[in-house]
């Protein structure tokens, strides 16, 4: 994933979205061992009543991992752009990037929706941002504890 930073970061993030859809080039998401795979594509719903996360894992702790991780890295990017950018502007820009359109298509280009698993009463939520942007957050949270 890359982070745009140009004054048309959203319009250069589709740019690049499209030009790896059509080209079939997207860059690999990192190898993560099957059991980790399973935490982080098992939506909260299957959780069983009464486990511990200590048994199953817990995703919500690995969607506020991914998020400080997102933000950390979105805004260090931000932070080294030349010519530098005002305090407001990182924080504008920072918001744009992460926007929920944009977490969208990247949750569609790495196929992250079919991954996931989840109870079938929640099925019919799968295209809600907030569960499109929680997928991410949790991949990106597992990547930060390989």
């Amino acid at each position: 994933m890359s982070f745009t930073t140009s004054d048309h970061s959203s319009s250069t993030l589709q740019k690049r979205t499209r030009l790896a859809e059509a080209s079939g080039h997207v860059p690999p998401l990192p190898k993560v061992t099957s059991d980790l795979i399973l935490q982080v594509y098992t939506h909260i719903s299957l959780r069983r009543s009464g486990g511990l996360a200590e048994d199953y894992g817990d995703n919500e702790r690995l969607i506020q991992l991914g998020k400080a991780a997102v933000d950390a890295a979105t805004t260090n990017a931000l932070f080294n752009k030349r010519p530098f950018l005002k305090t407001s502007d990182i924080c504008c820009k920072r918001e744009e990037v992460l926007s929920d359109i944009n977490v969208d298509k990247w949750v569609t280009l790495y196929n992250m929706r079919q991954k996931l698993r989840c109870h079938p009463d929640v099925f019919a939520t799968l295209n809600s941002p907030k569960v499109i942007v929680c997928s991410m957050k949790t991949c990106m949270g597992r990547l930060i504890k390989l």
